[in-house]
């Protein structure tokens, strides 16, 4: 898969992905690999919880530096719409983009960075370097109410994407499984499909023994409260059952595995295991959101989904994926 990644200009690169939860950071990891396979000399930017999944994965590979850059933050509402805590974040992430903007160029000159490679971080492009946009959703669907304003989130994001010298679309061109999000409408002359991005892609998953196997395997991710609500959800739906239940907590920087009679919650788990573990499962778990989609779809494996609510680019996602028959609702 990392074959599909296009050539990029200059030795030193600087990859920052995006920190609403993990899915920018780990979809980065296959292309970070790459570079460094190449022999380019790669940076990594990034903050939070994805700051520290990088590092844990990235052992071992030649990294020349990890660096903090803060960028744009989100807490979802305990609610069933995502709209007005989107909303009311607006006015500070205006001023958050124009101060990442100004740390990229900071880092740029004082790195003698040759390209920059942002995972949907607005501000992460510089005119001193060639500068790489990564993002599935071209178009960002609007919540139900609002769809009325798509076009016009549609032509902000597009003066967005221009401002970058390229746009990488983590998709396949034909038989996609963004759907909407980058095939409904004609692209800006700047992005190009890459094909799909997957930590889990090129690894050889780690031998687990019979009794090691979960039977059902639930991934838990996004930003919190709605992380922490939907963990409860999928442990009182599973507790007491005659199945061993793996619960991955989408928590890196913690570092317990608990048990309580059939549930194993584990904060987190390196990639080898994660797909053992995924293979081996009879039933699967998880959010909706487009980088666990993208780590199913490279191991070839089905799940029952349930997407944050009021999130409207995953609630897209659950509709258009089951429509298919790739994935099922989940159930509780």
């Amino acid at each position: 898969m990392t074959n599909n990644i296009p050539d990029i200009k200059g030795d030193r690169v600087l990859v920052c992905p995006l920190n609403w939860g993990l899915g920018h950071a780990s979809r980065c990891i296959p292309i970070i690999k790459e570079l460094v396979k190449r022999g380019k000399k790669v940076l990594v930017g990034a903050e939070g919880a994805s700051l520290v999944l990088l590092i844990k994965e990235l052992q071992g590979i030649d990294i020349e530096r990890f660096i903090e850059i803060n960028g744009i933050s989100l807490r979802y509402s305990k609610g069933n719409s995502q709209t007005w805590a989107i909303v009311k974040h607006l006015p500070g992430w205006l001023g958050k983009i124009t101060d990442e903007h100004k740390e990229i160029e900071k880092i740029v000159e004082e790195r003698d960075i040759d390209t920059v490679i942002s995972d949907n971080r607005f501000g992460a492009w510089c005119r001193k370097a060639h500068s790489i946009y990564i993002t599935h959703q071209v178009m960002i669907k609007a919540p139900k109410g609002f769809r009325w304003a798509e076009p016009i989130i549609r032509w902000i994001h597009g003066r967005i994407i221009r401002k970058y010298d390229e746009c990488w679309i983590p998709d396949r061109e034909q038989d996609g499984i963004s759907g909407d999000l980058s095939h409904k409408h004609k692209l800006p002359g700047n992005c190009k499909f890459i094909g799909t991005l997957s930590r889990l892609a090129d690894i050889e998953p780690c031998v687990i023994s019979p009794d090691e196997q979960s039977d059902t395997v639930a991934i838990i991710s996004g930003p919190e409260p709605q992380r922490s609500i939907f963990e409860k959800e999928v442990i009182d739906s599973q507790k007491g059952r005659n199945e061993k239940t793996l619960i991955i907590r989408g928590l890196p920087q913690n570092s317990e595995t608990q048990t309580d009679g059939n549930i194993t919650l584990a904060p987190h788990m390196d990639a080898a295991a994660i797909k053992a573990q995924l293979l081996g499962a009879k039933k699967i778990i998880c959010r909706s959101g487009y980088s666990t989609m993208m780590d199913l779809d490279a191991i070839g494996v089905s799940a029952e989904i349930c997407p944050t609510p009021g999130q409207s680019e995953q609630e897209y996602l659950a509709e258009y994926l089951t429509g298919k028959n790739i994935h099922r609702k989940w159930e509780r």
